[in-house]
């Protein structure tokens, strides 16, 4: 891929498209469902969802929910935001989006989907911020505004980039394996230092997006100056001694363990 498809970031709006619709309406009406186990009763959940409220559900979403006619239009002037939904109106009000192609070392290149709110304040700093499973770039909603324009001057102010990970939302899936969180760090570092021109910043993940921000600390020290994180994952001393019999029990016989 030459350098100059790489890197360039091009605007994105959410948008869906009538097929799609349409594709997913035949999959609600073509659904097949369980029978019920005769010994669990009603308001017994012990065995997952009632198969009674997965159907009310599907047949609510298959004919009983109208995408189109919740359709308004917030901007008369504009044909496509007049095909929008209230909620991907305020989603494309509420986030500044972007796709960009990057060329990750070890993979190649992969598209990114992110947003970027920038903050008025000279003292902002970027703010990497990377969601979990199962979510989306949507995590960071309610706090874009609050962090970008803290109502205390003596707050600290961020930048605040949002990326979705590839295969999570707007993000394009991979098109090759092994798309792990080590290759996703690298990628998120070339969206933050070389398409943003963030050479330092700060990281915030939760599940699988702890797991990448940690991966980022370790590869690329020189750019991320620190990392919050509010999932850490960890074993105890009786899980690993307990792990390593069971393991070795399987990989010898008995007579020798």
């Amino acid at each position: 891929m030459s350098d100059s498809t790489c890197n360039q970031p091009k605007a994105y709006t959410l948008h869906l498209d009538d097929d799609l619709l349409e594709l997913t309406k035949k999959k609600l009406e073509l659904a097949r469902f369980p029978e019920e186990q005769s010994d669990i009763s009603d308001d017994d959940w012990s065995q997952g969802a009632k198969v009674k409220e997965v159907k009310r559900l599907a047949q609510y979403w298959a004919s009983g929910y109208d995408w189109r006619a919740e359709e308004v239009s917030l901007y008369p002037s504009t044909l496509l935001l007049r095909r929008l939904t209230p909620l991907q109106a305020r989603i494309n009000a509420e986030f500044n989006q972007f796709k960009v192609t990057v060329d990750v070392p070890g993979y190649g290149p992969q598209t990114l989907h992110y947003a970027h709110q920038t903050s008025s304040r000279p003292d902002a700093l970027p703010l990497l911020f990377v969601q979990g499973w199962p979510g989306s770039f949507l995590e960071a909603r309610k706090i874009i505004q609050p962090l970008t324009n803290p109502p205390d001057s003596s707050t600290q102010a961020f930048h605040v980039i949002v990326p979705s990970i590839p295969g999570f939302g707007p993000g394009d899936p991979p098109a090759k394996s092994g798309f792990g969180p080590m290759l996703t760090a690298g990628a998120f570092k070339i969206l933050m230092a070389d398409v943003l021109g963030y050479k330092q910043f700060v990281t915030q993940g939760g599940d699988w997006g702890s797991m990448i921000t940690r991966s980022m600390a370790m590869q690329f020290p020189e750019h991320v100056r620190a990392c919050h994180h509010n999932f850490f994952p960890y074993v105890t001393a009786l899980w690993l001694e307990q792990s390593t019999i069971l393991i070795a029990g399987q990989m010898w016989p008995s007579s020798l363990v």
